[in-house]
């Protein structure tokens, strides 16, 4: 179910399409659906006089919720809707799917950045080039700091900013996709048996 309120610079079923698409991939992925019922709520920002762009979100059980100022143009509304979505959807999944206990927002976080910029590029909203960009600054700000920081301690080495930790986790699911093509010999499968 996908509930809008507020004026935007897609058309409600513009984003319908979008949600279906991108929640379509994602079935395809894990070979199945999260949970039933799922619920994409798109409001305006709640506090008047914020600037174009600015945006929240979140996904708790089977419902995303986002909260965005809007954009000035057209077309990168939409694109930014889009990767919102892809994003977010990807949620319902991992972690509200998995049963995981602890600290792991680097992990769930980094492969939902990562997951969503392949999305991306599979429907041909992003360039591969524009991922490549992407994993080339998380790159960066990892090893920026990276030289700061140097522990043996696990949990240290994972500390920091939420970019940081954000950028090693979306590095770190590309490490586990090129592990698994590796593996597989290059085949593209689902990451769940259905």
């Amino acid at each position: 179910m996908l509930l809008i309120n507020g004026n935007w610079l897609h058309t409600d079923a513009e984003a319908a399409e979008m949600t279906l698409e991108i929640y379509r991939e994602y079935v395809k992925l894990f070979g199945g659906t999260p949970s039933a019922g799922s619920m994409v709520v798109l409001f305006p920002f709640p506090q008047p006089g914020v600037g174009h762009g600015t945006w929240e979100a979140e996904t708790r059980g089977s419902s995303v919720l986002i909260a965005s100022a809007g954009m000035a143009f057209e077309y990168p509304a939409k694109q930014r809707l889009h990767e919102q979505l892809r994003h977010e959807l990807f949620h319902l999944w991992i972690p509200n799917a998995v049963g995981l206990t602890g600290t792991y927002d680097w992990f769930y976080e980094g492969f939902a950045m990562y997951i969503s910029l392949k999305t991306a590029v599979s429907l041909k909203r992003i360039r591969f080039d524009d991922m490549l960009d992407t994993l080339s600054r998380a790159y960066s700000i990892d090893r920026s700091a990276t030289r700061r920081r140097r522990s043996s301690n696990l949990r240290e080495r994972w500390a920091g900013g939420e970019t940081q930790v954000y950028a090693r986790g979306l590095l770190a699911a590309f490490l586990c996709d090129i592990a698994m093509l590796n593996q597989t010999g290059g085949r593209i499968g689902r990451w769940v048996a259905a």
